[in-house]
Parts: structure tokens; C-alpha cells; sequence
């Protein structure tokens, strides 16, 4: 859909923006209709206040413009081939930071999400490429040139 949307709408900055607006109204409405006390929405100046900027203009507002940058260059498989980083830099970060334990049924998941995901897009690639081939072997115009065809 991304894609699609790209080539309709080449604007990258301004389908960004866009994006993390749609997300900040849906966010908003689904957490009115769960929430409705006023002193659950009252922010202070501590981490409150900063999660949310952080997770605003970092997390949505500079992934989702490299990552339209990068499929309108590049294409959607290319940029689906960096998602298992997000998984196994979320899993060194919780270790680090938040001193999370690792189990082995975790990283087991982790990798075989990942090697399937790598697979389903080495497919998806070899396929383009043999459709690019087939393309430029049969699709071939041939031009022939007729010289002095009156005379005999």
C-alpha cells in the first residue's frame, strides 16, 4: 500500500506528515473511549511529557520518512529487509537497558521469524529478476530495415 501510495503522492515529507496525523487522531480517539477520566490526560513536565514527544517525532515522524524515502529508491523489498534488525535491536536494547532476560523459546522465535521473513523476500526478489530476464529476452523489438525492395 505503501508503494502505491508513494507513486500517487510524491510528496515524502507531506505523506509523513499526514501519516503521524491520521495515527495521532486514532491514537487520541481510542484512548478517550478507554479512558475516560480528565486527571489520566493531565501531562507534567517530567517523563510523562517526553515519552510521548520522543515517541512522536523520533519513533513515527523520522522512521516513517526514511522508510518512504528509502521504498520510493529503492523499492518495498528493500526496505523490508532491514525489519529484523528492528526485532534484534529491540532485544540487545531491552537487555541493556532495561535488564530483561533472554529465553531460549525468544531468541529461537526471533530467528526463525527472521529467516522466514529473509526467505519469503530472497523468493520475492528471484522472482523479479526472472521476470526481468523473461521480459528482456522475449520483449525484444527487431527492427528491420528494407533496402531497395523495388529494385530488381
Amino acid at each position: 500500500i505503501q508503494t502505491k501510495t508513494i507513486k500517487e503522492y510524491s510528496s515524502p515529507l507531506a505523506l509523513t506528515a499526514l501519516t503521524c496525523l491520521s495515527g495521532t487522531l486514532l491514537s487520541t480517539i481510542m484512548a478517550a473511549i478507554f479512558d475516560h477520566k480528565l486527571s489520566s490526560w493531565r501531562l507534567s513536565w517530567n517523563i510523562t511529557l517526553l515519552a510521548p514527544i520522543y515517541s512522536g517525532v523520533a519513533i513515527c515522524g523520522i522512521t516513517y520518512y526514511l522508510q518512504t524515502l528509502v521504498s520510493q529508491r529503492k523499492g518495498p523489498v528493500f526496505m523490508t529487509a532491514f525489519r529484523p534488525l528492528c526485532t534484534l535491536l529491540t532485544a540487545i536494547m531491552g537487555l541493556l537497558i532495561l535488564r530483561e532476560a533472554l529465553h531460549l523459546g525468544s531468541i529461537l522465535g526471533a530467528m526463525l521469524i527472521i529467516l522466514g521473513l529473509y526467505m519469503t523476500l530472497w523468493g520475492k526478489e528471484s522472482e523479479r529478476k526472472k521476470k526481468h530476464t523473461e521480459r528482456g529476452r522475449y520483449g525484444q523489438t527487431i527492427e528491420i530495415k528494407l533496402e531497395n525492395c523495388n529494385e530488381r
